[in-house]
């Protein structure tokens, strides 16, 4: 155990230093911008996603929907600034008659970074500072923006609001990162990051390493959190009181490629308890994630087997599915012509629990299963791409509202 006690004058002295030497890092790693005069580029997208019906209460349709923002600036190849907003409405009934009064939201942010960038002979490196889920362990986003890998995650747990699938965990936080890129397809990165909470925070330390390869890739996290506590037993103020540590871990890997016969994989720890308190336990089956896909390819045809546990959080970020664990198979083709525009449609058959993790598993019945048919298809419209889908939970047929959904997206790219 780790304790550290502070006079409350010491320990405003100390906060203060610590913010003054936030802000001055901040403006360092800021200035630069003002003296840069090459050109500017700019990308992103942005778009809304809807979902009716399905999870209806009293018979009665509900909707909810995202809108959501995701850009990028760089200076001459050397800084780059991202910023990413979802601003989300909960579910509310439609057919109630104050459906445009009363609805709340909620604007969230998740990421905001400045990244450095440096070429020296054969190696690049690369310094972050960020606020946000910044390259979320288990997310294609690191393989993308290192190596612009085409996306590994899976066609089924497409995330309803972004271009990447399900995370592992979140990370979100207030973070500094240092990632040193070779000279072949390989990239390390160092992550020192900050999560606050009301009366605590935690201190994470990350290292990642990925590799892209002609048959495979590989992109592998591990860290370590210190919940640190700002109130001791005896109800008295702290600077630090650190009584425990937590590994986390995620591995993810693609062995082929994405025009032929595959397997994806990804295993993630969200939790693993180094030194248990008193009545905790140092694993929970709760805090393991897998996501286990073959993937077949039949002439122009593609087939996928998913096998998945996912963070329930992350779970309701996902467009095809909201229950974290189940089983779904995926019948596609995204080499649809139809004229100029190439369209992908298909169809997945989702079997799911409802409130159901592996710890619980035993207590699963035929009342919490949902088997949902669900066709879908995603084509160009004018600068962007709609993605429509509609969902049937033939098991709970007997109640429509409940079993009967609308999901759709609009991304245009700007």
């Amino acid at each position: 155990m780790i304790y550290i006690s502070f006079t409350r004058k010491r320990l405003f002295v100390t906060k203060r230093f610590f913010k003054a030497a936030l802000q001055c890092a901040f403006i360092w790693m800021c200035f630069p911008l003002c003296t840069v005069y090459a050109a500017v580029y700019f990308n992103g997208f942005s778009g809304t996603a809807v979902r009716l019906g399905q999870d209806a209460q009293d018979s009665l349709l509900n909707a909810g929907a995202a809108t959501f923002f995701s850009g990028q600036l760089d200076w001459s190849n050397i800084f780059t600034l991202r910023a990413a907003l979802t601003l989300n409405t909960p579910d509310t009934t439609v057919l109630s008659t104050d459906i445009y009064s009363g609805i709340p939201s909620f604007l969230r942010l998740d990421e905001l970074s400045l990244t450095a960038k440096i070429h020296a002979n054969d190696l690049s490196h690369y310094v972050s500072l960020y606020l946000g889920d910044f390259e979320p362990p288990g997310s294609s986003l690191f393989m993308q923006r290192q190596f612009g890998a085409y996306p590994a995650e899976s066609v089924f747990l497409q995330n309803a609001v972004s271009n990447d699938g399900a995370a592992m965990y979140s990370a979100a936080g207030m973070g500094l990162s240092y990632t040193l890129k070779f000279q072949q397809p390989m990239a390390a990165r160092l992550s020192l990051y900050a999560k606050r909470y009301k009366t605590a925070f935690d201190l994470n330390a990350d290292i990642r390493y990925a590799g892209v390869w002609q048959q495979w890739s590989l992109d592998a996290l591990i860290g370590v959190t210190f919940p640190v506590e700002k109130i001791d037993s005896g109800g008295q103020d702290v600077f630090m009181l650190i009584n425990t540590a937590d590994l986390h871990a995620v591995v993810s890997a693609l062995i082929g490629s994405g025009y032929s016969h595959s397997l994806f994989m990804q295993i993630g720890i969200s939790r693993l308890r180094l030194k248990p308190l008193q009545g905790e336990k140092v694993f929970s089956v709760d805090n393991l994630n897998f996501i286990f896909e073959p993937r077949f390819m039949f002439g122009s045809v593609r087939c996928n087997f998913t096998l998945f546990n996912l963070a329930e959080d992350q779970a309701q970020e996902l467009f095809f599915v909201q229950n974290p664990l189940g089983v779904s198979c995926s019948v596609f083709s995204d080499l649809i012509r139809a004229g100029s525009r190439q369209i992908t449609a298909g169809g997945h058959v989702i079997l799911t629990g409802k409130d159901i993790g592996l710890s619980t598993l035993t207590e699963l019945g035929l009342e919490n299963l949902s088997l949902n048919i669900t066709p879908f298809v995603s084509l160009p419209v004018f600068s962007g791409t709609f993605t429509g889908a509609l969902t049937l939970d033939v098991l709970n047929i007997t109640n429509f509202a409940q079993s009967f959904g609308i999901m759709a997206n609009y991304k245009i790219y700007l």
